[in-house]
């Protein structure tokens, strides 16, 4: 959720003080995971990756893969009628054509330039790249998440303090990135062998002094606000902001601990989207319209019903699309293992929807798109 900052320009929208409530806002935006990584660091053992591997794929596919298909819903469902829109802005349309038209197309060709012209190695870089836009989206989700607490509690940032945070929030990640490429030289993801960059020696030392000062400055707003604010300072949005940026430098060593990452993002990005699909169920003329199941002992709402099917529908083509699909082209399209590893396609289809996902999430939640912002701070 990149741009959730341009919240504010939504004053005229109704907003609850809460998306949930006050500490179910706190734990699932942000709280939860700067609470449960300590406590998975310390239980954890340097020799349990077989375990955490299994709890990951499971958590994946209630969570993760899920919140990949989400933001297709959300931002295919409205893509034709932003094409149609005779008064859609001109360059957001022209971002929504290239976040869902262009950049696919692009990804596509490489893969297929990759696995075709049996070149491993831009494969091996589009990892990396992976890394590199996931972490970007990470960071960037982090912010968003900050600010639309600030919007749904009414103490908004002003645009010099938001372009402060948003700097801050590159920062940690551009030394996150740095220091785990000059770490780490040659890892593998899925049995292939992936490329880092070679880093200066001194890179990682500049980007923590840029760091460092930014986080000094943001600390510093932070401060003024809960005193211009106090009780409707965003705690639940700080939350996120800290565990989104901060913890890379604190667990890029540990891969036990890494893994759990991308689970607790999701986390965030589903309890955003799920408040978003709940408002527009609740606007249909017929949401409060009650139907019974067969046997007629239970009885919901129609909103309730397309609601619950909405999250059905996610787990379901989530594990297909990006567990069962690439499992059996793996199994049974031919390809040299020997210079792809046993996972080629596996790999293929999780680095296009990581790398794709960040550019229509980045196309999609912004101020002038009428079909995400308005919905998402509607109060029903």
């Amino acid at each position: 959720m990149a741009f959730l900052g341009n919240a504010s320009t939504l004053g005229s929208v109704a907003k609850p003080r809460a998306f949930f409530g006050p500490w179910l806002d706190f734990l699932c935006m942000g709280g939860g995971s700067l609470i449960a990584l300590p406590i998975l660091a310390a239980i954890i053992p340097d020799s349990g990756m077989n375990q955490v591997h299994t709890a990951v794929l499971l958590i994946a596919l209630i969570v993760n893969f899920p919140h990949f298909i989400h933001s297709y819903q959300v931002f295919y469902g409205s893509f034709g009628k932003i094409m149609r829109a005779p008064d859609a802005d001109a360059v957001f349309r022209r971002r929504y054509v290239w976040s869902g038209v262009v950049v696919p197309a692009i990804l596509l060709c490489l893969i297929a330039l990759a696995i075709g012209a049996h070149e491993p190695t831009l494969l091996r870089y589009s990892v990396n790249a992976m890394a590199f836009f996931v972490g970007w989206h990470y960071v960037k989700q982090g912010y968003g998440m900050l600010m639309a607490d600030a919007a749904m509690k009414r103490s908004f940032f002003s645009d010099a303090a938001k372009k402060c945070l948003l700097i801050n929030a590159y920062a940690c990640w551009a030394l996150s990135w740095l220091m785990i490429n000059h770490e780490l030289s040659e890892q593998t993801f899925l049995d292939l062998n992936y490329y880092t960059f070679d880093v200066p020696d001194g890179a990682p030392v500049i980007a923590a002094i840029a760091l460092g000062l930014t986080s000094l400055w943001s600390l510093a707003i932070l401060i003024a606000h809960v005193r211009k604010h106090g009780m409707a300072f965003p705690i639940s949005g700080l939350a996120a902001y800290v565990a989104s940026l901060y913890v890379w430098l604190f667990v890029h060593y540990d891969p036990e601990i890494v893994a759990f990452i991308p689970a607790f993002h999701s986390l965030q990005y589903l309890y955003m989207v799920w408040r978003h699909r709940l408002n527009v169920e609740a606007a249909e003329p017929d949401a409060a319209t009650l139907v019974s199941n067969t046997g007629g002992q239970v009885t919901f709402s129609r909103a309730q019903a397309r609601f619950t099917t909405y999250i059905a529908s996610a787990i379901v083509f989530g594990m297909v699309a990006f567990l069962m699909v690439p499992a059996a082209l793996d199994i049974y399209v031919p390809y040299d293992h020997a210079m792809f590893g046993d996972r080629l396609f596996m790999v293929a289809i999780w680095v296009f929807i990581n790398i794709h996902h960040f550019f229509i999430d980045n196309a999609m939640w912004r101020k002038e798109n009428p079909h995400t912002m308005r919905q998402l701070f509607a109060h029903h």
